[in-house]
């Protein structure tokens, strides 16, 4: 069996990827003559409104903060990826999609069980459902 198409999950929240985690995932794809896409999966964090809580401690306010820094995460390391991925002439796709925070294990996980191709706009275009996309 060979493996020619890779799905490299790239972490967004609490931390992103490390560079050197991509590097190695793509010269481990360039070795084995596959492609690789990443999926980065950001974070939102539904908060209910509570008076209290944001009067305390700013708890809307940190939640909008934290979805913020995933998205940041995420669109850096897509970047770093995309220009090694390229490099290395091994590029699929970079998809950023987002999730709440707790369903990002099981989304990552339900996407590399898909027997579908990792869709890009025309994927989206041609009816790939967007599951938890925004």
């Amino acid at each position: 069996m060979s493996l020619n198409d890779i799905l490299l999950h790239v972490d967004t929240y609490p931390d992103a990827t490390p560079p050197e985690a991509i590097e190695g995932a793509v010269g481990f794809v360039r070795l084995i003559g596959g492609r690789v896409s990443a999926l980065a999966v950001g974070v939102r964090f539904p908060v209910q409104s509570n008076r209290v809580a944001d009067y305390l401690i700013g708890l809307s306010s940190m939640a909008v903060d934290e979805q913020a820094k995933s998205l940041a995460n995420g669109q850096a390391s897509l970047a770093a990826f995309t220009a090694q991925a390229r490099d290395a002439g091994v590029l699929g796709q970079a998809l950023f999609e987002t999730v709440e925070y707790y369903a990002v294990a099981d989304h990552v996980a339900g996407r590399a069980r898909d027997p579908r191709p990792v869709p890009g706009a025309a994927g989206r275009a041609a009816g790939w459902p967007g599951r938890g996309r925004d």
